[in-house]
């Protein structure tokens, strides 16, 4: 009997010990790892799987062991490798537009930063006075793109400035004559920072309709910009070159412009008003970054 007794239990003993090994080999499984041999006592390796099993639930919901790890590496949410790649550029768009009234008998000329520009805004400034022979002083920060004297009584003067992190509130054009003049200033935004200007032309034209020369692009997506600025018409109503939006106007001043998608010539643009006066006129292409 006792012989018995003494073989159950050691059986028992056997059956308990091959039930803790099939346990753990269960937890090495989960780990999708290499079988390794565990040197803790029994005590300590069941503290170990009760961890583990523990470990894979989470407010009574089973966690598989491998889709927690490639949650953890991200890889749950694949990187899409071509959403940069395919992500446009973004396109020139019109900020605002500032003009500066008609004054006579002038020595000089304020005109308004235009308003809710940014750093890196491109601003272009078209500027009148009646007497061609008039200098003007160019102002800090600005470039002169050019100037157009047209006959005796008119000239053209065109600048460009980048937008800075402490823009003024206002300009100031200092002449050295006290000519009629007036101004506008149009800002864009998303211009390429280094040569903004793709391409440009400039001239006059005698009567309607203002001419300005074409151009031809060299970069998808610029965007065409027309300052006109006309002969005395102060009380002139400007009608845009096709498929252009008049931006602003003084009477002597005005601006128009339109995107122009694909690199090319633009032909002629063509602006009106019903002064049928002459005009130095112009069309810049500025490009996008």
């Amino acid at each position: 009997m006792a012989r018995r007794r003494v073989a159950q239990s050691l059986a028992v003993s056997a059956a308990v010990g091959c039930a803790a090994c099939s346990l753990l080999v269960g937890v090495d499984g989960l780990s999708g790892g290499p079988d390794i041999v565990d040197p803790s006592p029994p005590d300590a390796r069941a503290d170990v799987t009760s961890d583990v099993r523990e470990s894979t639930v989470d407010s009574g919901n089973h966690v598989d062991a491998d889709s927690g790890l490639d949650a953890r590496l991200g890889a749950d949410a694949p990187l899409d490798s071509t959403a940069e790649a395919d992500a446009a550029p973004p396109k020139i768009a019109f900020v605002s537009v500032s003009l500066a009234a008609p004054l006579m008998n002038v020595s000089k000329l304020d005109l308004n930063t235009p308003a809710g520009v940014v750093d890196g805004d491109v601003i272009l400034v078209g500027l009148f006075t009646d007497l061609a022979a008039t200098a003007v002083t160019t102002p800090a920060g600005f470039t002169k793109l050019d100037d157009v004297p047209s006959g005796t009584d008119t000239h053209g003067w065109y600048y460009l400035r980048t937008v800075g992190t402490a823009e003024p509130t206002k300009t100031t054009f200092s002449f050295n004559s006290t000519p009629f003049a007036s101004a506008i200033a149009v800002a864009y935004r998303n211009v390429r920072a280094v040569n903004p200007i793709d391409v440009a032309s400039y001239g006059s034209s005698p009567d309607n309709p203002l001419t300005s020369t074409a151009v031809t692009t060299t970069v998808a997506n610029t965007m065409l910009v027309v300052i006109d600025l006309a002969d005395d018409s102060v009380s002139a109503n400007w009608f845009a070159p096709t498929g252009m939006t008049l931006r602003g106007k003084t009477g002597i001043t005005a601006a128009f412009d339109a995107p122009f998608v694909s690199p090319g010539t633009t032909g002629a643009q063509l602006a009106t008003n019903d002064q049928n006066v002459g005009a130095v006129t112009s069309l810049i292409a500025l490009a996008p970054k």
